[in-house]
């Protein structure tokens, strides 16, 4: 469930915040988690409690909708005073860098170079695949605590390019849906201190390591392909 609360002053947009929320797996029991972020007003109306007053609504609105907890990214110093508490977050990185060694160097294009096996990636197919992905999903995510009770929707797009695209790819062998991958793509002038593409989603049948390795090594590839700066990096973060 995703919304966007809007700021109007005199028929006029002044601010926007957004919320978006889910089920989430702890143990046997189920929570809902709730998102809030992206709290914006216009520079020349700031400081003059816009902000603190779109947070108090999105609050009142998690409270009504009987979140359990709330995350968040953001300036510490602004959300602190509502209560929330910084917390570290572990994320994997994978730096997308040629590899030299005196004079020889070997490409990323190289390094990632398909390697023969069973089955093959292809882009997801909402239509024929939604519910062995679905199924692959709730397999996976059984009894782990941190997982979505339900596969994750693309997230809404309440400021533009937010989202400007993403890859969903899964793993097939013999007609079987065995691995499910699912990307963030970002637009390819972000900065050196941040991904150009996220991991989202994973999933695959244990019995089949190859189902979750070759959709990875095609989505780095792709990824070094994606942009030409060689030191942006996937990252995938743990929930």
């Amino acid at each position: 469930m995703c919304s966007s609360d809007l700021l109007e002053q005199a028929g006029e947009i002044v601010g926007v915040g957004f919320l978006a929320g889910h089920q989430l797996q702890v143990g046997c029991s189920e929570i809902r988690l709730g998102y809030l972020g992206q709290i914006s007003i216009l520079p020349e109306l700031q400081d003059r409690g816009l902000g603190s007053a779109l947070v108090r609504d999105l609050l009142e609105q998690m409270d009504q909708r009987g979140y359990d907890v709330a995350r968040l990214s953001g300036l510490v110093r602004f959300y602190q005073r509502f209560g929330w508490t910084p917390f570290p977050r572990r994320f994997i990185e994978f730096p997308l860098r040629k590899l030299r060694a005196g004079t020889a160097e070997v490409s990323v294009a190289d390094m990632l170079e398909a390697r023969p096996a069973a089955g093959k990636v292809r882009d997801y197919c909402a239509e024929t695949d939604r519910r062995r992905r679905d199924s692959l999903l709730r397999r996976f995510n059984e009894g782990r605590t941190g997982a979505s009770k339900a596969p994750r929707s693309a997230p809404s797009n309440p400021l533009p390019n937010q989202f400007p695209m993403q890859w969903q790819l899964v793993y097939e062998e013999q007609g079987k849906l065995l691995g499910y991958l699912a990307t963030q793509v970002f637009a390819e002038d972000v900065s050196d201190f941040e991904a150009s593409v996220n991991l989202r989603d994973v999933a695959f049948d244990l019995r089949h390591p190859q189902a979750v390795i070759q959709p990875l090594r095609y989505v780095l590839s792709r990824s070094e392909e994606h942009t030409s700066n060689s030191s942006h990096t996937v990252i995938s973060y743990a929930v």
